[in-house]
């Protein structure tokens, strides 16, 4: 057991540093995230956002980056055919 627990900090500790050395750097929103924190840079500034962005759905960086598919149009149509 102590084998094994051994090995892992070992396995750990080598991906740290092979990680520090040779690692690419992540992007400002390297899973295509929807949420406004993958809007801003990384690292984020002192302040983000100038003004307060307009939220019309859920997933409002979706909206930003593919004007021609929102999801607010989404939303609506899935509300007029709920009534």
């Amino acid at each position: 057991m102590l084998t094994v627990f051994i090995a892992s900090f070992i396995l750990f500790f080598y991906n740290i540093f092979r990680s520090l050395r040779k690692g690419v750097k992540s992007g400002d929103n390297p899973w295509g995230g929807f949420n406004l924190e993958w809007l801003t840079s990384s690292p984020p500034k002192l302040k983000n956002f100038e003004a307060v962005p307009f939220i019309r759905s859920r997933r409002p960086v979706w909206d930003i980056e593919h004007p021609d598919n929102p999801d607010w149009k989404a939303t609506e149509i899935r509300e007029e055919v709920e009534r």
